[in-house]
């Protein structure tokens, strides 16, 4: 409800066909307690931060052809990025966004070797993003990992989109859906019954970023010594490290000159725009012009994809 304004996919948010909470029921059945279902999910949270950061050491050491120390620093800006800091205390929502690196990198790894394997691991990956909790995040790991494919072919004509989009369809019917089916289904079929607010352009730019945001990095307000944390809503915060890093960089040119680089700041700015809500008309053509896009509400989601296009253009 809180990503959509649709209540019925509050069930989504239970995530209780995600396997690692089924796990975690079984194990508090095991032991008859209920209570520890609370450390045990914190600890699930951890272990999807620790296993994003761990894709996204893997996507720089193998695809950007950084050394163990480079690699290492991206992670480690993923695990510190403003998104994930603040959405810790939303699980569903940082489990979800765990799953952006992961999907990613298999998604490099089709695009790249082209196998079986690689390919039904991506739509595995995808189908179980789906299934963490959070609808909004996981359609936008999948919607931006297709938009990576598709900028990445040499030629819009290619006639390797043909390819792409009949590849892409046969995955989403055939690994995704039946795997996400029984859990979205309720959410299908009452759908038009289940609207508990309006969907309109107002309440979809409501919970967007603010600009002041955009300062945190270099000028933190929200921290345990004034009311400003009490707000929790910081998530444009990156790495005051990276960016000294950034500014002191004497290759920015030569290494945005490479097309996957350019492509990969594209998207971490244009999301950053949408997540800014009113500040740009971008949010509303999205909202008017997009099939979908005006069923999501927090924006501020969009936060993720800069934060990511950071950690991978940063070392």
């Amino acid at each position: 409800y809180l990503s959509s304004g649709i209540s019925t996919l509050s069930i989504v948010d239970m995530a209780y066909l995600y396997p690692v909470n089924i796990v975690i029921l079984l194990i508090t059945k095991l032991f008859q307690n209920v209570l520890l279902l609370f450390p045990f999910y914190m600890f699930s949270i951890y272990l999807h931060l620790i296993v994003g950061s761990f894709f996204v050491y893997k996507i720089l050491s193998k695809y950007f052809n950084l050394d163990r120390f480079q690699s290492l620093f991206g992670a480690l800006i993923w695990t510190f990025i403003g998104f994930n800091t603040e959405w810790f205390s939303a699980g569903q929502v940082l489990i979800t966004a765990s799953y952006l690196p992961i999907c990613f990198y298999f998604s490099l790894n089709m695009m790249k070797e082209g196998s079986f394997k690689n390919y039904v691991t991506y739509y595995v990956s995808t189908a179980l993003s789906f299934l963490a909790g959070y609808t909004m995040v996981a359609a936008i790991i999948y919607g931006v990992c297709v938009f990576y494919r598709i900028l990445m072919l040499k030629k819009i004509n290619d006639p390797g989109l043909t390819k792409f989009v009949m590849s892409e369809i046969k995955g989403i019917l055939f690994i995704v859906f039946p795997i996400i089916l029984p859990v979205y289904v309720n959410s299908v079929v009452i759908f038009s019954l289940s609207i508990r607010s309006l969907l309109n352009i107002d309440s979809f730019l409501v919970y967007s970023t603010r600009v002041i945001d955009l300062f945190e990095s270099i000028f933190p307000r929200n921290t345990l010594f004034n009311t400003e944390s009490k707000n929790n809503i910081v998530y444009l915060y990156l790495s005051l490290v990276g960016l000294i890093v950034l500014f002191e960089s004497q290759n920015i040119k030569s290494v945005m000159k490479v097309k996957r680089n350019l492509i990969i700041g594209l998207i971490g700015i244009l999301a950053l725009l949408v997540s800014l809500g009113k500040v740009t008309p971008l949010a509303g053509w999205l909202f008017y012009l997009l099939p979908g896009f005006n069923f999501f509400r927090r924006i501020s989601i969009f936060s993720l994809l800069t934060g990511f296009s950071f950690c991978l253009l940063i070392p």
